[in-house]
């Protein structure tokens, strides 16, 4: 656990600038604190960080005893912070105007922030207190951190996840105000606009230029099975500054977003403090020399690919910079800045056209920082050309540790893979699934891996028929909208048990890997029995549906989840309810006792294209509201976890190919007709959407929600507005007339679910495939399954109810 006192560094009396003494301290103090009876005692001067810290500046932690009419003889420390004015290093730092601009950005930039921050109401120090912005003499001095238990952190060891975390999470806080301020004051940011790399100057270069050839000779000595990448380097040589300036290039045409960067933003720049158990509870972000106004992938490559303890910056790239987005949006949404922010998708697009800054950050920045040789660390080894210069870049190369980072997992091998389709064949139309067990073997551990691969169906009546569209909604979702909602509903303690996702991608085929569940006891299930156990998943579709609705009130745009199948009346719509319709009327004819059912029956399907297309519709005249649907909500997507008593006590859904953007009814029918037992339903119907929606509001107060709640009855009108519109739809009528004429207009969707759904949960799914493409087969596979006796003996009380509610007129 780190200590809280101030650490002890070397004397730096001797080193010091001759005006930094009793008296212009004194003076300091008396601006600073507003009280000119101080007056200073002792004055003690230490660096304030060890040789081979900090290369642009000089820092002095200074101690001061004084005293005032205000208060008796007290010691504090504070940090004094000015420019290297002399030799190489001066003349260089002058052309980047380092001093003046980090002078402003404590003068007008930081304040603001501030300001920003506790408007709504995020703790913390965020940056340092600058006391005195001195430009006479190009200095600045702060209140002084240390005795307040603020460290940093090991810059050889780089930061474990939690202090990513942090640091990423105050880097979004920086930009997303950044973001609000130019939207208040325009040109505050039009001073800084050169980053390290930068086009404006070429005072760098030798660095970069002779850091990038050192490694590129010492990747040469790694042998034979490095000469692939050793010949990658070489060419990259010529381009190397050329491709790094283009990240820094900011397209005034482009809506790329851009934000205010600190430009240099690696571990030592970050101090935390920590509580009584070592766990950091506050961050604080320093060093504003390099600042720029850019690309916020400047700032996450940087520091991700200089900073990140090496198992994180391994394998976390997509999850933090995930993380990041998320942080950036929200603290922008809660700052009301109106301007447009990208979607995840976009974000992702824009930042991959920012990668070479990983590049860039990982050749030259890295090597410095981790270097533990300090004796000849000093600007002029960075930046000269002798021979001196030189032995110090190919040291900073030649570390071990760095190599071992830059070589990476190399050595990690996969040893067998072992695939089984997953379900039984016909039970998946829309993906193929395949169980996966990898064995791999490494120098750091052995070990298997047990996933799940979605890919497109290669045949079947999907397959042949629709666009993949289905699978694109699922790399939508995984790929940018569940983490969302997955994140907000975890933060705020409600959360929803979503499988991990591994890897999404299209390229080189549209591919999902999630984490494999069945080790850990999940496992499907038919239709749930007891209400007790319908709870959980009622929890967590409520849940889910909040945290969209939230998210849609928070500018997360929906609406692309939207199927235009109904509209144009898709072929595939009649081999999935057309011809299923048919074959139920058929049936229901032979049936003693319902030949007064089979004319409502045969009017209602005569158009149920249109009629679905009004309830999946989210534009509909009259909707309530709308809510992300699961869309596919059966039990064949659920997974349980069940006590020892075989009794669900948890559950989660899985494939989100059909999800879309419309009234919250579609969800629940499946729930009422394709989850739940049908005596659940027939016992604790009205329970159930009470449950529901007491966890769907209670979600939403939980995730800060202070707009309009949908009640009960808007809950309900949903519920029964899915069907025929037109009838009482007269802009005059009141709602009470429009839960009417829902009544009669209603449950159309209940309908289609209990007469196109229900009798494939007694389906032998093997027999599925061999009627794609014979139509003799497929009515005769439909014949058996409309005249099961399960499936009448769920359907046939249900059709007095049906035909009293009007839900076929």
């Amino acid at each position: 656990m780190p200590e809280t006192t101030v650490p002890a560094c070397e004397n730096a009396s001797s080193d010091a600038p001759e005006w930094l003494n009793d008296k212009y301290v004194e003076k300091m103090l008396r601006c600073a604190f507003k009280d000119t009876s101080i007056k200073v005692r002792q004055l003690d001067i230490y660096y304030a960080v060890p040789k081979g810290n900090n290369f642009a500046s000089i820092i002095f932690r200074i101690g001061v005893t004084y005293h005032s009419k205000q208060q008796y003889e007290i010691t504090r420390t504070f940090i004094v912070k000015g420019m290297i004015t002399e030799g190489i290093a001066g003349e260089k730092l002058r052309q980047y105007d380092v001093q003046r601009k980090e002078m402003d950005v404590y003068q007008f930039v930081i304040p603001e922030l501030k300001l920003m921050m506790k408007s709504i109401g995020e703790p913390g120090e965020l940056y340092p207190t600058a006391l005195i912005v001195d430009r006479k003499r190009e200095a600045i001095i702060f209140k002084d951190l240390a005795p307040e238990g603020y460290r940093m952190v090991d810059r050889t060891q780089g930061m474990d996840m939690v202090h990513m975390k942090m640091a990423i999470k105050l880097m979004a806080k920086m930009h997303a105000g950044s973001l609000k301020l130019q939207q208040q004051q325009p040109t505050i940011f039009k001073p800084y606009n050169m980053s390290i790399v930068t086009r404006e100057s070429d005072a760098f270069y030798p660095m970069f230029v002779h850091i990038f050839e050192a490694l590129v000779d010492e990747v040469g000595k790694w042998g034979s099975e490095w000469e692939y990448y050793h010949a990658k380097l070489q060419q990259l040589a010529p381009n190397f500054v050329e491709y790094s300036q283009r990240v820094i290039d900011n397209d005034p045409a482009s809506d790329d977003l851009c934000v205010f960067v600190q430009g240099d933003l690696w571990v030592n720049n970050f101090l935390y403090r920590y509580d009584a158990q070592g766990k950091p509870i506050d961050a604080v972000l320093l060093d504003f020399q390099y600042c720029y106004y850019g690309s916020p992938m400047i700032d996450f490559c940087y520091l991700y690919y200089t900073s990140a303890r090496d198992d994180i910056r391994q394998s976390c790239f997509d999850e933090l910079l995930q993380y990041y987005y998320y942080e950036l949006t929200g603290f922008a949404g809660r700052l009301q800045y109106a301007g447009k922010l990208p979607t995840l998708y976009q974000f992702l697009q824009q930042a991959y056209r920012k990668m070479f800054y990983a590049v860039y950050s990982t050749f030259i920045a890295l090597p410095v920082q981790m270097n533990e040789n300090t004796e000849n660390a000093d600007f002029d080894a960075l930046m000269c050309s002798d021979e001196r210069a030189h032995n110090f870049k190919r040291m900073v190369v030649a570390n071990v540790k760095y190599h071992a980072i830059l070589r990476g997992d190399r050595d990690l091998h996969v040893v067998s893979v072992d695939s089984t389709p997953v379900g039984k064949p016909g039970e998946y139309l829309a993906s193929q699934l395949f169980r996966l067990t990898v064995a791999y073997e490494g120098p750091k551990q052995n070990g298997t891996k047990k996933l799940v691969v979605k890919i497109q169906p290669e045949k079947g009546p999907i397959a042949d028929s629709m666009d993949a569209s289905l699978f694109k909604t699922e790399l939508k979702m995984y790929g940018e909208f569940l983490p969302q909602m997955e994140r907000i509903l975890r933060e705020n303690e409600r959360p929803l048990q979503l499988p991990r996702c591994v890897h999404v991608g299209s390229v080189p085929q549209p591919t999902i890997i999630l984490e494999d569940l069945a080790p850990d006891g999940w496992k499907g299930h038919d239709l749930v029995e007891s209400f007790e156990e319908a709870k959980p998943i009622t929890t967590a579709i409520a849940r889910f549906h909040a945290a969209s609705f939230y998210l849609s009130k928070n500018k997360t745009d929906f609406e692309s989840f939207q199927t235009d199948v109904f509209e144009k009346k898709h072929p595939l719509l009649e081999w999935m309810f057309g011809k299923n319709l048919t074959a139920y009327i058929d049936a229901l004819r032979t049936w003693p006792g319902c030949e007064q059912f089979v004319a409502p029956f045969e009017r209602a399907s005569a158009d149920y294209c249109d009629r679905l297309h009004n309830i999946y519709s989210c534009k509909t005249p009259g909707r309530v509201y709308n809510v992300l649907n699961h869309g596919d909500f059966h039990a064949k997507n659920l997974l349980h976890q069940f006590n020892e008593e075989g009794a669900i006590v948890e559950s989660r859904f899985l494939d989100f190919q059909a999800s879309c953007w419309s009234t919250p009814a579609i969800d629940l029918y499946y729930l009422l007709n394709n989850i739940v037992h049908y005596k659940v339903k027939a016992a604790h119907k009205d329970e159930l959407i009470t449950f529901y929606h007491d966890e769907f509001t209670a979600t939403l107060k939980a995730l800060g929600f202070l707009g309009y709640i949908p009640t009960m009855l808007d809950l309900q009108i949903e519920l029964l507005r899915n069907g025929f519109l037109g009838v009482y739809t007269h802009p005059g009528h009141c709602r009470l007339l429009d839960v009417h004429c829902d009544l009669q207009r209603a449950g159309f969707l209940e309908v289609v679910l209990a007469i196109c759904f229900v009798p494939f949960l007694f389906a032998d799914y093997s027999q599925t495939l061999n009627v794609y493409g014979n139509e003799e087969d497929a009515r005769a596979y439909r014949r058996q399954l409309y005249n099961r006796e399960e499936y009448r003996e769920i359907i046939k009380p249900l059709l007095p109810y049906f035909l009293h509610k009007g839900f076929l007129e």
